[in-house]
């Protein structure tokens, strides 16, 4: 895989879609690349205490949001290459958005490969009980700890997690484009009902979002053709 990917991940403000704003990405291909931006807004102190990014630090090596964000956008932009990471559906509606409250171009993901680590591992192996988390997933498969909570430790780890994955299963490797979105939605839609109903069964009410490989605006989309693939449409806050 080496040089034919993109790893994307991003350290966040906190986890509303539509309101949490970029602050550190990683992203690793031919090179590799760490962007701090400073937010221009407060950085809520329980996201602080998992990243351990502040205020103080990003006035100082912070760029500007949108300088930040169109450099992110643009490390991303070769069509040609796989974009790969843990629970994207999350990183790249953040992206999605970011771009938007500045002016930049999304990026287009209509027909572009996509490695999601957690989808894949949770279609595969959707029985194993146990956290599914990213530092779950490296324990799970033996790949070499690295730090957590920060965007390169991360962008590394889940790369060694997708090469363990394509061991395991190597027919990946068979799967064109389309069939890889294809497979990975029918897993994230598969798991999100049953979350869904098991959460019910337990006297909770969750929202989860079934859109892969991120949740589009709703006012963007066909509202028919987009629940006959996604189940509902939503795009508030999920779990990182």
């Amino acid at each position: 895989m080496e040089n034919n990917y993109i790893g994307f991940d991003t350290e966040t403000t906190g986890l509303d879609l539509e309101e949490s704003r970029i602050i550190q990405a990683a992203v690793v291909g031919v090179s590799e690349s760490v962007t701090y931006i400073n937010p221009g807004i407060k950085i809520p102190s329980e996201a602080v205490a998992i990243h351990g990014i502040n205020n103080d630090f990003l006035e100082i090596n912070g760029c500007s949001p949108k300088e930040g964000i169109q450099k992110i956008r643009d490390q991303l932009s070769d069509e040609t290459k796989p974009i790969v990471g843990c629970n994207l559906q999350f990183d790249l509606t953040i992206l999605d958005r970011e771009c938007r409250r500045y002016d930049i171009e999304p990026l287009n993901l209509n027909n572009r490969a996509i490695y999601d680590v957690l989808i894949l591992d949770r279609g595969f192996d959707k029985y194993r009980k146990g956290s599914r988390k990213l530092t779950s997933l490296v324990e799970h498969y033996g790949i070499p700890q690295g730090q957590a909570h920060d965007a390169l430790g991360d962008v590394k780890m889940t790369i060694g997690v997708l090469e363990k994955i394509q061991e395991k299963y190597p027919e990946i490797a068979t799967w064109s484009t389309p069939e890889l979105i294809t497979i990975q939605r029918q897993f994230q839609q598969e798991w999100a009902t049953n979350y869904q109903q098991w959460c019910q069964s337990q006297g909770r009410q969750v929202v989860v979002n079934y859109g892969f490989p991120y949740i589009p605006l709703v006012e963007e989309v066909n509202h028919l053709d987009y629940l006959t693939i996604n189940n509902e449409i939503t795009t508030n806050s999920i779990n990182h």
